[in-house]
């Protein structure tokens, strides 16, 4: 998951917001560009909502990378897909 933050938010908001994420077992960096400030997330992700994400005042965008059907799997343990002659064995 990235998190693209809107260009002049205060570096305290940015460093609360990766304690908060980090508390969740998610790591972030922050690389700032000429337009936005980029979060780039690793760690379970998956249980972040990008809704909530997105409605903090200073986030401009949130991606996740990984679609989340391909993330099914981790979370019930079974492998995210299957093809059929695998199955009939």
């Amino acid at each position: 998951m990235v998190i693209i933050i809107k260009k002049g938010t205060p570096e305290a908001a940015i460093r609360q917001l990766l304690a908060q994420l980090s508390m969740q077992n998610v790591k972030g960096g922050c690389v700032a560009g000429a337009e936005s400030i980029l979060l780039p997330l690793v760690g379970e992700t998956w249980r972040l909502d990008p809704n909530v994400l997105q409605a903090l005042p200073f986030v401009q965008e949130v991606r996740r990378l990984t679609p989340p059907y391909r993330l099914a799997g981790v979370i019930t343990g079974r492998p995210a897909s299957r093809c059929a002659s695998c199955i009939e064995q």
